[in-house]
């Protein structure tokens, strides 16, 4: 495809793919539904992820019909459907079958002291992998056998015992991921299993699968543990040529030295992992054209990806789309996870991927709006990950479903009719920053050896290791904020670097500069390459202290020292701190690529495809910035909108200086594409901006309704029970009251059974009357179902028509001694056509009124979430007629559509709340309705005065000039 083709219509290849949770019994019409859903909304595909809550026994004929059924229907639609190689997660026990047999469980290895009095004998039980002996503050000595006969005295013992993995989450252990025995077990149960069900994966319509959070260090982490197998002593002693078990009281820091124990250690832990994992399932999805996404435990630098799989760079070459995950509503800047996005580019770029995978938003709670999907979006592609899988659309939010890692971004949300436009949106910008070339002229050396030769086992982290992680994150931050993009390269590929003529090259990538954080140890090979490149390029680095030097082949180096000063290497700069200002001097000579002063909160990525810069930048910051930005390509200078997929010259471009200007606005967690176009001359574009001369509020009080009516959750019940000869009555009873007739009136159920639980189909005739729930209004039984809300599972009646007074409704649910039934387990809601006064106890219900600017929470609406219509009339004077008009709403809880006099003047999912209406408005009279959407918030949490919805400020119309 042309760029401008990719660019406005991108294929589902470039678009979301949500992270689909199955966690209900599955129906086919409700899966053909939601997939029609998805693509309707403008998705590219889903991940078929089973999920607890799934009562579709997983593996079944059912679950492989389901999976079989939705790769066709994906097929038909042009979508993407990936399989998920677990069920809940980590991948690994293949839904306990792989950890079945104990053989292929994760063990652990930790090192216990005792002091024993002799003469005595002690005996190594069979969990001892290796004993040690030694006088009070003498050096501890291996003990061969099974026991030891101790002689008179005071004597220490350590012992190294092994202990099988605990449980975790859903499974009573985990996968030995060290061994290429547990995982072959593994890819047997699951994904030659999938083969085996569904035939040929590619003529089924997959495309591919997703595997998570594999680790060798499980959650909640014991740091006096580290990862073992019964082969770890042999593939240790082959590759260092020396025995593990003779050294471990040194790796467990009960001798002196040792760095270079733990650093082998973790070297031979980490290539275990890789070789017994990821290469034989990488290898697997390979042989069958399969492409194999997904991500590890721990992509946070540095202490915990190190602990949960020693080194991301490893693992991540060996998937076709390496990924991260992003939980909780946060973008990660300022914090240890900021540079978690840039490692898995990274390790893209350096395993010559082009695509990179963020399974995102996770854990975010019912309160994320569009507005901070995309913020954390944008801060994340800016970041270089160019495919959004959102975390997650859930297939069910009956019960307890909706409470496991919310939100569901899907058809439960109030902005789910608005979602095409964040799809195209993000399908727009990841199509753009995908292929071609990514320009950074500076790397950043990644100091994992540090960590693992200076991680002594034990309660907290040793204080080096600390200093790295603390000071890591935020270099890369200063880097970012100075606007001076970069790689981060691991040890082992930076040891391969070349470097001539003023630059370095990396697997294909090359650099004008590198930094090197505050580090402890270096690789012998990775120091040789070190002074290459300081004889070609600038060094900075942030260690000014002696760094050992570890050995990385087998057989030792005479010549190799044991210690090196980078900083007195020719070509080293070192600098005190990594700040901003630090680094801008050290880097001084390197020619920036973007220059965007008083702008440190703008992110950006840049990418070269032909004659095309492509910029991508991204406010992250919840406040408007303007700022130009000065760049070293010179060309013809045009915004691609992203949210409407136009093209436009852009205003206020000209060369100064040899370097192309190109002002800058963004709105509060804005964005923009920019593409020069190198091939052609640049071109000043005057620069035009609205500038209103008259503004004209549209009114104080507006007409308001609540599409489909407003909720009131049922929370205070009196609870009564009542025995009988067969069954235990449960009643709960709540009241409220209308003040006048209201329309619309219903009772939405979530919890309160439709049918019996647990009764077998033979049973129930017999037992029907004491299992059956009923829903009384005011005693007398709701019997009137309406079409369901929110969710299929959901139960709506119909509370008619309602007399002006106090109501009561009662649920009552029997168990019979046989089957007992279960009692409100979640929610209830009355809905209607009503307002809510705050004051009244019973809740009274009102007539809906009017609503004037501000929080719709403190206006009869509190838990109201849905879309909220806003409607007045406006005489607009005739002499503005033929000017440019726009509606500015303001502040905006959350989403904003605009309508006058019947046609959609646009729709702003985020800020600006701005929206031209010059040719739909006419002289006289017009009717203008604004709808709001909001979240799922005061729906399922109740209000939050942080969390406002609604038109929160006046709404005017502003006329160009005077």
């Amino acid at each position: 495809m042309q760029l401008h083709d990719l660019f406005r219509d991108p294929p589902p290849p470039f678009r979301q793919a949500a992270f689909w949770f199955w966690n209900h019994e599955l129906s086919r019409d409700r899966l053909d539904m939601q997939i029609e859903q998805m693509h309707e909304k403008g998705l590219g595909g889903f991940v078929m992820h089973a999920r607890h809550g799934l009562t579709t026994p997983y593996f079944s004929d059912a679950w492989f019909a389901a999976v079989r059924f939705c790769c066709e229907k994906a097929r038909g639609l042009g979508m993407m459907a990936w399989a998920y190689d677990e069920k809940n997660w980590p991948s690994g026990p293949a839904a306990g079958e792989a950890i079945a047999d104990p053989a292929n469980r994760l063990n652990f290895l930790h090192l216990v002291e005792e002091a024993v009095e002799g003469p005595a004998t002690v005996d190594f039980g069979p969990d001892v992998v290796s004993a040690y002996v030694g006088r009070p503050g003498e050096s501890l000595r291996r003990v061969e056998g099974r026991s030891w006969d101790v002689a008179a005295g005071s004597w220490r013992i350590a012992k190294a015992e092994k202990f099988e993995c605990q449980g975790i989450l859903w499974y009573p252990s985990y996968l030995d991921v060290l061994s290429k025995r547990a995982c072959r077990a593994f890819i047997k149960a699951s994904y030659d299993r999938h083969e085996e069900r569904l035939g040929d994966l590619r003529d089924t319509g997959l495309a591919g699968i997703f595997t998570d959070e594999a680790a060798f260090m499980t959650y909640p982490d014991d740091r006096s543990r580290v990862p073992w197998t019964a082969a770890f002593p042999e593939a240790f002693r082959r590759t260092k040529h020396y025995d593990l078990l003779d050294r471990l009281p040194e790796f467990f820091g009960q001798e002196g030295g040792g760095a270079q124990v733990r650093y082998d250690y973790w070297d031979v832990a980490t290539s275990l992992f890789e070789n017994a994992f990821f290469k034989p399932i990488a290898r697997w999805c390979g042989k069958r054209g399969i492409p194999l996404t997904g991500h590890v435990l721990g992509e946070e630098p540095l202490l915990f990806q190190f602990r949960c799989v020693g080194n991301i760079f490893n693992h991540l070459k060996h998937l076709d789309m390496p990924g991260m995950d992003h939980l909780n509503l946060r973008i990660g800047k300022g914090s240890q996870q900021a540079m978690a996005p840039k490692l898995v580019a990274s390790a893209a770029l350096l395993a010559g991927r082009e695509r990179t995978m963020t399974e995102t938003f996770g854990e975010s709670g019912w309160r994320l709006s569009l507005r901070e999907m995309k913020w954390m979006a944008d801060w994340q592609m800016a970041n270089g990950i160019n495919y959004i899988m959102p975390h997650a659309f859930y297939y069910s939010i009956a019960g307890h479903r909706k409470k496991d890692s919310p939100p569901s971004e899907f058809y439960q949300a109030p902005y789910w009719p608005y979602y095409k436009h964040f799809a195209d949106y993000t399908a727009r910008v990841t199509a753009m920053t995908t292929g071609g070339e990514h320009v950074a002229k500076i790397a950043v050396f990644y100091p994992m050896s540090s960590v693992w030769a200076d991680y002594v086992p034990g309660d907290t982290a040793p204080r080096a290791v600390q200093e790295m992680e603390d000071t890591f994150a935020p270099l890369g931050e200063a880097l970012l904020a100075l606007h001076r993009d970069f790689v981060i390269l691991d040890e082992e590929s930076f040891a391969k670097a070349k470097a001539r003529g003023g630059r370095f090259r990396v697997k294909g990538l090359e650099f004008e500069a590198l930094v090197v954080p505050k580090l402890t140890s270096i690789r012998d090979d990775a120091l040789a390459a070190l002074r290459r490149v300081a004889s070609q390029c600038p060094v900075v680095s942030l260690t000014a202290e002696p760094v050992r030097v570890l050995q990385t082949k087998a057989q030792s180096d005479a010549h190799r020292p044991a210690e090196v000063r980078l900083a007195e290497m020719p070509g080293v700069t070192a600098i005190e701190t990594g700040s901003a200002e630090d680094l801008a001097a050290a880097l001084a000579s390197i020619t920036p690529d973007v220059v965007l002063d008083g702008a440190p909160d703008v992110y950006y990525l840049h990418r070269r495809k032909e004659s095309n810069e492509i910029f991508f930048f991204a406010n992250t910051s919840d406040a408007p910035v303007s700022a130009t930005a000065s760049l070293e390509a010179v060309g013809r200078a045009a915004f691609w909108d992203a949210e409407t997929g136009e093209q436009r010259d852009a205003p206020g471009a000209q060369v100064v200086e040899g370097r192309l200007e190109v002002p800058l606005d963004f709105a509060p967690v804005g964005s923009c594409l920019l593409v020069v176009d190198t091939a052609r001359p640049a071109v000043e574009t005057p620069r035009i901006e609205f500038a209103p001369g008259r503004r004209l509020k549209l009114c104080d009080t507006w007409a308001f309704t609540p599409e489909n009516g407003n909720f009131l959750p049922l929370r205070d019940w009196d609870f009564t029970v009542r025995t009988f000869h067969y069954a235990t009555e449960l009643r709960y009873t709540t009241r409220f009251a209308l003040s006048e007739y209201l329309a619309n009136m219903r009772i939405i159920l979530d919890g309160v059974h439709r049918e019996p639980v647990g009764v077998p189909p033979m049973a129930r005739s017999i037992v029907a009357k004491d299992t059956k729930a009923a829903v009384l209004l005011d005693g007398e039984p709701l019997t009137e179902e309406l079409p369901w809300e929110f969710d299929p599972s959901f139960l709506v009646l119909s509370l008619g028509r309602l007399e002006p007074c106090t109501h009561s409704i009662t649920i009552a649910v029997r168990s019979h001694g046989w089957f007992p039934q279960p009692g409100i387990e979640e929610y209830a809601w009355v809905a209607g056509d009503f307002a809510i006064d705050p004051d009244a106890d019973p809740p009274h219900l009102v007539p809906v009124r009017g609503i004037r600017p501000g929080p719709w929470e403190e206006q009869g609406f509190p838990y109201f979430s849905g879309t909220g219509m806003y409607c007045t009339d406006f005489e607009v004077p005739p002499e503005v007629i033929g000017k440019r008009i726009s509606l500015e709403a303001g502040n905006v809880g959350h989403l904003l559509e605009v309508e006058a006099n019947g046609r959609v003047a646009g729709v702003r999912p985020w800020p600006p709340y701005r929206v031209d209406v010059s040719d739909l408005v006419c002289a006289g009279p017009n009717l203008f309705v604004l709808k709001v959407a909001n979240t799922a918030a005061n729906l399922f949490q109740g209000p939050d005065k942080d969390l406002p919805s609604g038109l929160l400020e006046d709404v005017y119309l502003e006329i160009e000039g005077r």
